[in-house]
């Protein structure tokens, strides 16, 4: 069965190289650097859902660098399975995952009855998927590539939108 979008994200060639070891597993905060986002513990922790394993890598690496947390998974249905456990105050979600959709997994996980704060990403900026994450309740949607201020700025807005 064809999935609505039928655009893929293509990989940039400029991110990170790739590190196996992360996956699906929590990272402690490191040292923030000059100019890091101030960042409560309780919402130090991002889940980044992404089938590209560049792509995961990057984000934990600009996540980690300015002093959040990550937990990261390759696929919708390995973070249904940790979804109750998870300290995740904000998901950053692919569209495009291979298997269940990243709008499929926000839809089964609000089924469930948990809610978590989200921020879409996909490679195609088709308005359809806009219009998608905003019925979902999606604070944000990300065109990719985008700017890792972009990510930033987004991430730290969607957090104090939810603790509001």
């Amino acid at each position: 069965m064809a999935r609505p979008d039928k655009c893929l994200a293509q990989d940039s060639k400029s991110l990170p190289p790739r590190r196996s070891h992360l996956q699906a597993a929590a990272h402690p905060a490191r040292s923030e650097p000059d100019g890091a986002a101030d960042v409560d513990d309780e919402d130090n922790v991002i889940a980044v859902v992404d089938d590209s394993e560049v792509v995961r890598d990057a984000l934990d690496q600009l996540l980690v660098s300015v002093g959040y947390r990550t937990e990261l998974y390759t696929s919708a249905e390995e973070f249904m399975r940790a979804a109750t456990s998870t300290r995740a105050a904000c998901l950053v979600v692919d569209v495009e995952l291979g298997g269940t959709s990243g709008p499929q997994l926000l839809r089964d996980l609000s089924a469930r009855g948990l809610n978590f704060r989200a921020i879409l990403m996909s490679g195609c900026g088709d308005p359809a998927i806009r219009r998608a994450a905003a019925e979902l309740g999606c604070l944000t949607f990300l065109l990719k590539p985008f700017v890792p201020n972009d990510l930033l700025e987004t991430l730290a807005g969607t957090l104090a939108f939810g603790s509001n």
